[in-house]
């Protein structure tokens, strides 16, 4: 399963989550990177969705990852979240993708 979004790519097999960025925006936000969770270290996913006028949000907590008080995934931050690793800006013709992704994660997390 692959959901697109503005700042990269999430895809997930059942049992590793993958969070890639391709495409200008992800390059100039995060460089060509790659990371890997694996569902037993999915605290939780978020997806918040794009309004009238602004983009949504998708994200993701790890287990044992420290975060930052100042977490960029808040209300008014989501401009912020192009720089968060575990996150994945979201526009409205993309939610699609990312509600079942987002499904898929919680059913696995359900079933472990």
């Amino acid at each position: 399963m692959e959901a697109k979004g503005v700042n990269g790519q999430v895809t997930f097999d059942g049992r590793v989550l993958t969070i890639s960025r391709a495409g200008f925006f992800g390059w100039a936000t995060q460089g060509r990177n790659e990371k890997q969770i694996p569902i037993g270290s999915v605290g939780a996913v978020q997806l918040r969705p794009p309004s009238f006028t602004a983009n949504g949000l998708w994200s993701v907590s790890v287990t044992g990852e420290v975060q930052s008080s100042r977490n960029p995934r808040g209300v008014r931050q989501i401009s912020k979240a192009g720089k968060d690793e575990n996150s994945v800006i979201v526009k409205r013709s993309q939610v699609k993708q990312f509600e079942a992704l987002n499904a898929a994660v919680l059913e696995a997390l359900a079933s472990r």
